[in-house]
């Protein structure tokens, strides 16, 4: 059957026979179970939807391998947020379907197409919206970052009795549950079938170029490759003394970036400044993070203790303040019924009036994304360093980088009273947000996109 815009598909330049093969066998399986975990850019998302498409389009001709025999036919596509599936979705599928569409409501979510198939747009943040429905299929995108319920507990029960399909794809996130399921796939092949490329069987040679400047070892194999990293042991494998450790001058006329991130035992926050060619005394031809400074109270610390020491230290500062950190501190409410983040916003504006801009997110990134991004700062593939550390004036920040750990789930290891990754915390949320690890690289610009 004719699939609206398919021939899109096709104008990709797939560099190798091996690709060529994975991409059209995943497009054309018959299999109820696809599990797809290739690397970044490399069409998993775009076979995912003209797969999709043609389902839909089939659902109520008889004569088509995808005919559903109920008078009504559901779909459904979800990223972990419902903002991603919005995003990477909505518009796409609309102009895929356009000819086809009887309705579509973007306050539902939903597209009706004029042979009775509908599809819904839903999220991993908010499974319960799978339940009570009868599913003839869907796409789980970014699967490795939803939970592992919303499979498990709340879409599987509901493929059951239709036998509809179900696509996973997405980058690996270290050995989780999205590991779990690619080895399990592999095991009943009457069902299931994995399906497996790399970035640079698709993207130009100069695009991954690209991402090896940003990206360190592990993501970049985790990232273009599809591979699944073990992230157990130290979480920032790549900080190096040798390599990190250099005195770094502080500028009081330049930017200074400050980041918290909100405990009690400890109260932290972290300095740094992007620094220019000099003011790395050891490396005089380094440009990147330099960490300048911090705070860190062992015990019976709150925001405002935390807030009066960065500004007794920075009061000569003559530069622009900017200002990161955890973003749930705004739903914290301290002894005094303020959040976190008024108490700073009020503390500083007072002290520093109209040098303050704050860039606090309305959520965290992932933290797996964070410790990347702080990762790929560290070193890249290609060796180079983009972030180092004064020792004498972040002698915690330092102790942070050496002990912090990942558990075997690759997730930060913080059992009661643990006492590492705050500092490394509050510095994460300044470069995840600045020098995040990206999904597109534009090749004329030498930062994220």
């Amino acid at each position: 059957m004719w699939c609206p815009m398919t021939e899109r598909l096709f104008q990709y330049k797939i560099k190798t026979a091996e690709a060529q093969q994975q991409i059209y066998g995943y497009y054309n399986s018959q299999k109820q179970f696809n599990v797809v975990p290739s690397g970044r850019r490399a069409l998993k998302t775009e076979t995912a939807k003209r797969r999709l498409v043609k389902r839909m389009l089939g659902a109520h001709d008889p004569k088509s391998p995808y005919y559903v025999s109920s008078r009504t036919a559901n779909y459904f596509v979800a990223c972990p947020t419902l903002a991603q599936t919005i995003r990477i979705y909505w518009k796409d599928m609309i102009a895929l379907l356009k000819p086809f569409i009887k309705d579509y409501n973007k306050s539902q979510r939903t597209i009706e197409l004029v042979n009775g198939a509908t599809l819904f747009f839903l999220s991993g943040e908010a499974p319960e919206r799978f339940e009570g429905m009868m599913w003839d299929g869907g796409i789980l995108d970014e699967y490795g970052n939803m939970a592992e319920d919303v499979w498990t507990e709340h879409i599987s029960e509901c493929l059951a009795d239709t036998g509809g399909y179900c696509d996973f794809i997405g980058v690996p996130e270290g050995r989780n549950h999205y590991y779990k399921l690619y080895n399990d796939a592999k095991e009943t092949p009457e069902y299931w079938d994995t399906w497996h490329w790399l970035s640079k069987d698709v993207l130009a040679d100069h695009i991954i170029e690209q991402y090896k400047k940003m990206l360190d070892e592990k993501t970049f194999r985790q990232e273009m490759e599809g591979s699944f990293e073990s992230y157990q042991g130290r979480a920032y494998y790549p900080f190096d003394h040798a390599l990190h450790l250099h005195r770094v001058v502080y500028k009081k006329d330049t930017p200074l970036f400050i980041q918290f991130d909100f405990n009690t035992a400890p109260g932290v926050a972290t300095f740094s400044q992007e620094c220019q060619k000099g003011q790395v005394l050891t490396l005089p031809d380094f440009t990147g993070t330099g960490c300048v400074g911090e705070v860190y109270i062992n015990k019976g610390s709150n925001t405002e203790l935390v807030c009066g020491k960065v500004i007794q230290l920075f009061r000569q500062h003559e530069g622009i303040f900017i200002i990161d950190g955890d973003a749930t501190g705004g739903a914290h409410k301290t002894s005094s019924d303020r959040s976190d983040w008024e108490i700073v916003i009020q503390m500083f504006k007072i002290a520093f009036p109209n040098r303050v801009h704050f860039k606090v997110p309305p959520s965290n990134p992932f933290e797996r994304d964070r410790i990347n991004a702080v990762n790929s700062r560290l070193k890249n593939i290609k060796g180079e360093v983009s972030l180092v550390i004064d020792p004498d004036k972040c002698p915690r920040l330092v102790e942070d980088f050496d002990n912090t750990s990942l558990n075997d789930k690759g997730e930060l290891d913080k059992p009661a009273g643990h006492k590492y990754s705050h500092m490394t915390d509050a510095l994460g949320y300044y470069i995840s947000r600045v020098f995040p690890v990206i999904r597109y690289v534009n090749p004329q610009m030498t930062h994220w996109k």
